[in-house]
């Protein structure tokens, strides 16, 4: 008899159970048989599932105990007499950039596989990274490219190698090309008459590269691939209907709203959390706009995501929270929120709102909150833990500040003509003060704790990935930037912006183009493992020292 099985799904938002019952059946003769649907009743209801067709044909006759026959494999590696080092190798070698698609909206994702075909051993190690300027950038696999699969082009069959797989979202329409990328390989052959020594060639592509040939029997050359470079045409969104309220958003979505507590008094925060759930370029989507009612003033919100990068597009969720404060006790109404999105499927705009809510503020026993109140709640307590566990080198760099202060009013103080101006200028001096207060205990961070346990443990291999994910998780908060965008290119706008000198700029960008090369070779502790630290350690110090002389 079947067992059943239970379990749970999503279906178009709504959480349900399921039960699947498995029949195995057997065919008595060749022939086309229809299996009739399944009949169920639930609550007096018949329900019919869908009838399928099945051709069953006569089985192959073989000796079970036959000995099983080896496929060869490819033994282009075995170099004869006569053969062409080159030919050989770009015969049986290429690099490829391979796209889902050449055309996309603005925002819509096209998968982007740098593939290499090989039917010859090689060791290779990747030495151009691609850029992918102008898109916004996900990863689909870890670094490195030890497994293959099968694969064929042009009718011959390859060991493929998956070097990088990405999904990537164009931010500007035009024809924009994807970068070559180039894999430099120490491409091994060996000759002929030593190959005819071997007699199971089957194994022979695994293993010849160890004790089983002397080392005259191999030849070893250094191949550079590269790959063509592919255009993509990215269309733009259409102008024509589209709604006041889109910001970009590229995909399928559904919206939700909801507040924490409908009951509150005005010595208390509300906190209005806007979930935006589905597919397409979540990574870039924004805050929706809320028309706040008169007498509720709101601050910047924080968000939360879950994302799921392995889909294409991008599936999951993020979730805006809103804190706000009533100057006043009442009964308010949150209007709906409206989020449009582009459809390119459908290639239309498409509008969702969420439902109006109701709250109450009763008056409470203290001041009411006000906007700056609300600021102040909104404060990481990382920031106090940095003052307190580096408090007596805070105590000591203030009072040097303000022994300064006091040495320059002292000096001012004997102007006459500059008596009034004082409040005004020890206020901007506060200010000044303040700022730098708060980057020299910033800098006392460890932006790289990870990678630095990381360094110091011989069996972890994942120093590069950590140091890559610390640098741009630094140089997001540092100059305010959504973590998805930060990249070799873009962060040179945003400094150039932020005048940060252009030899630092420079710097930080071979930086990183050295960690992304990395990322994609083989793994090996050396040398460069600690210089690669000590630059980014040093380049954070000095954007930070350069960012302590700003006004």
């Amino acid at each position: 008899a079947p067992v059943p099985l239970y379990g749970n799904r999503q279906h178009k938002g709504q959480a349900g159970e399921y039960v699947t019952i498995e029949y195995l059946l057997k065919p008595k003769k060749p022939g086309r048989f229809i299996i009739n649907a399944a009949k169920i009743f639930i609550k007096g209801n018949q329900l019919l599932s869908n009838t399928v067709t099945v051709r069953v044909n006569k089985v192959d006759i073989f000796d079970p105990f036959a000995q099983p026959v080896l496929q060869p494999e490819f033994n282009d590696y075995i170099f004869r007499t006569g053969d062409s080092l080159p030919e050989k190798v770009g015969k049986n070698m290429l690099l490829r950039l391979e796209v889902d698609k050449t055309s996309s909206y603005v925002g819509e994702p096209i998968i982007a596989s740098y593939k290499l075909y090989t039917r010859l051993k090689s060791e290779s190690k990747l030495t151009q990274n691609p850029s992918y300027n102008g898109f916004s950038v996900i990863d689909m696999q870890p670094p490195g490219f030890d497994d293959y699969t099968k694969g064929k082009l042009n009718g011959r069959e390859y060991n493929v190698y998956t070097i990088r797989k990405t999904q990537i979202y164009a931010l500007q329409p035009g024809v924009i090309d994807l970068d070559p990328a180039e894999l430099e390989n120490d491409v091994k052959f060996i000759k002929e008459a030593y190959a005819k020594q071997v007699p199971d060639v089957a194994t022979m592509f695994n293993d010849f590269t160890n004790a089983l040939f002397p080392p005259e029997a191999i030849i070893s050359r250094m191949v550079t691939l590269k790959s063509q470079p592919v255009s993509i045409i990215v269309k733009p969104l259409p102008e024509e209907n589209k709604p006041m309220s889109f910001k970009g958003a590229v995909g399928k979505f559904e919206i939700t709203a909801a507040i924490k507590k409908r009951h509150f008094s005005t010595d208390e925060a509300g906190k209005l959390s806007v979930t935006i759930t589905g597919s397409g370029n979540m990574q870039l989507l924004t805050a929706p706009d809320i028309e706040w009612p008169n007498g509720l003033e709101s601050f910047e919100p924080k968000f939360s995501e879950s994302l799921l990068n392995s889909t294409v597009p991008v599936s999951g969720s993020k979730t805006f929270e809103y804190s706000f404060a009533a100057n006043d006790s009442g009964d308010f109404t949150l209007p709906g929120i409206r989020f449009s999105y582009f459809d390119p499927l459908a290639a239309v705009y498409k509008t969702i709102e969420t439902p109006s809510i109701l709250c109450h503020v009763f008056k409470g026993a203290g001041n009411p909150l006000s906007l700056a109140n609300l600021a102040a709640s909104n404060v990481q307590p990382s920031f106090l833990d940095n003052i307190f566990n580096h408090r007596w080198w805070v105590i000591t760099f203030i009072g040097a500040v303000m022994i300064t202060c006091l040495f320059m009013w002292l000096i001012k103080d004997k102007k006459p003509n500059r008596g009034r101006a004082l409040p005004q200028q020890v206020t901007d001096e506060n200010a000044s003060m303040d700022k730098i207060f708060e980057a020299s205990v910033m800098n006392q961070k460890n932006v790289f704790s990870q990678t630095e346990k990381c360094l110091i443990q011989d069996d972890c291999e994942g120093f590069y990935a950590l140091l890559n994910t610390e640098l741009r998780s630094w140089l997001a908060t540092k100059f305010s930037l959504d973590p998805n965008l930060v990249n070799s290119n873009s962060i040179v706008v945003v400094m150039d912006k932020k005048a940060v000198p252009n030899d630092t700029v420079l710097q930080l960008q071979r930086l990183m183009e050295h960690i992304e090369w990395q990322l994609y070779t083989p793994f090996e502790r050396s040398d460069r493992m600690n210089r690669l630290y000590q630059e980014a350690h040093e380049l954070v110090q000095l954007i930070n020292a350069f960012q302590l002389k700003l006004p």
